[in-house]
């Protein structure tokens, strides 16, 4: 006899009790079955909210990469022309930009 594993196999189980009149052994059966199905759900809902935040993160750098790009389209591309407190937000942003583009190659290789 096989140990079930996935609620599908546990519900087939709990049926198979029913029909050969073990109530008792059946509910055993479907109170697993939900206690899996429950966690599948929780472990889907936590990969969507990670899908989520990613995405969010990866909404905000574009934002920056273009507000950079802009930037440096409308000073010519040189930081010498940009007031010191300026030049250091231009290149803090660049040094973003080249971190997730740096990740970017890392995940997709």
């Amino acid at each position: 006899m096989t140990i079930p594993h996935t609620p599908d196999d546990l519900i087939t189980r709990a049926r198979h009790c029913l029909d050969t009149g073990q109530p008792r052994v059946a509910e055993l059966y479907m109170t697993r079955a939900s206690e899996l199905l429950d966690e599948r759900a929780r472990e889907q809902a936590t990969r969507d909210a990670f899908a989520d935040l990613a995405a969010q993160a990866k909404a905000y750098t574009d934002a920056i990469a273009e507000a950079a790009g802009w930037i440096f389209a409308h000073v010519g591309g040189t930081l010498d022309a940009l007031q010191p407190g300026f030049r250091d937000l231009v290149e803090y942003l660049a040094t973003i930009i080249d971190d997730d583009h740096q990740n970017d190659y890392a995940t997709a290789n």
